[in-house]
């Protein structure tokens, strides 16, 4: 199972859990991989719900937010994103 989330977040499963990972660009100049686009592990979980929870956190703190209303939009828009891509990979 592989669901990819906005292009940004993708959730791997092995026998054991869930991985969490970030679609980043290794940006480190002289590294044989500069520039090019790496999926980094964010963490292990054994749950979906877990992921969409450290998922939303990380959202919400990655921007600067100032009104309860600015959390509310993320929180749905983010929502929509997730929802999208598990319709998705469910009809594959």
């Amino acid at each position: 199972m592989e669901i990819v989330i906005d292009g940004k977040y993708r959730i791997r499963q092995d026998s054991y859990q869930f991985i969490l990972e970030e679609l980043t660009v290794v940006s480190k100049e002289g590294s044989k991989n500069f520039g090019q686009e790496k999926w980094i592990t964010l963490g292990f979980f054994t749950k979906i719900p877990h992921i969409i929870t450290f998922l939303m956190k990380l959202e919400i703190s990655s921007e600067t937010i100032s009104s309860f209303q600015q959390v509310s939009d993320k929180i749905d828009k983010f929502g929509e994103a997730c929802l999208k891509a598990f319709n998705q990979q469910k009809g594959e």
